[in-house]
């Protein structure tokens, strides 16, 4: 598939361009986009399932899927030819993507908060908003979820209940008191990180989290978030949850 890094970049840049006629910002667009490294990087991590779309065995678009677990994919990096728009192809992918999976119980994937093409989009295939996620300060983008089994439940550890050396937890609690960001210096390589300290709190009981680089802009005190993959620590006999600028940080809506 390396060989179409080139052709679907092309196909990206056309589609992420047209945005433009449903609200987009100037210059806000995915990462990487109309980068030929970046799709074939993408192309390339065993991390990342990469599909293109075929319409008449000519590639008309690419969908990105990230294996979190037995029951759970994130998507990404949707996209179409905007000549190709309007006629099912999407959907049609979609649900192909999903065959692949019979699995998966669980499906998400975020989309631009001004996007007024791809809400009606991902709401008629049964996604469901559970809230806003901000990589970027004024770029906020819409956290959607798809439960395609009415039994499973999201993984969630009550506050209450982590315990040292949990790795890859997921909590959902309201956030408190954020301080100002400091500078800290890694005992392991010497290098220097930004971090902020938080309490996090649910019915069960609270934590103090540490908010690493980008994580530190991506919440407000007072709100009601998810995290994932989150790493519970002790230091000097405190618990503490671990959130770095690779997990997933959520804002809930209430």
């Amino acid at each position: 598939m390396a060989e179409d890094a080139e052709t679907l970049t092309s196909i990206s840049k056309r589609a992420f361009d047209s945005d433009v006629e449903y609200g987009a910002p100037k210059g806000h667009k995915p990462p990487g986009y109309e980068s030929v490294v970046e799709h074939l990087r993408h192309i390339e991590l065993d991390s990342i399932h990469y599909f293109k779309i075929l319409c008449d065995g000519e590639i008309v678009g690419g969908i990105r899927v990230v294996p979190q677990d037995d029951m759970y994919c994130y998507m990404f990096g949707v996209f179409v030819d905007p000549g190709y728009h309007r006629r099912g192809i999407g959907g049609k992918s979609f649900g192909l993507v999903r065959n692949r999976y019979p699995q998966v119980k669980r499906w998400t994937l975020d989309t631009p908060i001004w996007n007024t093409r791809t809400k009606p989009f991902y709401e008629g295939l049964g996604f469901v908003r559970l809230g806003i996620l901000r990589y970027e300060p004024a770029f906020d983008l819409v956290y959607y979820e798809l439960i395609t089994d009415s039994e499973y439940q999201r993984k969630t550890t009550p506050i209450g209940e982590l315990q040292p050396e949990m790795d890859n937890v997921a909590v959902e609690g309201t956030i408190e008191g954020i301080t100002e960001p400091r500078i800290t210096k890694s005992a392991r390589n010497g290098t220097r990180h930004r971090v902020a300290e938080a309490v996090v709190h649910d019915d069960s009981g609270s934590i103090r989290a540490i908010l690493h680089e980008e994580a530190i802009d991506q919440v407000n005190s007072g709100e009601f978030i998810r995290i994932e993959r989150g790493c519970v620590t002790v230091v000097e006999g405190e618990r503490q949850l671990s959130i770095g600028p690779r997990d997933l940080l959520a804002i809930l809506d209430c």
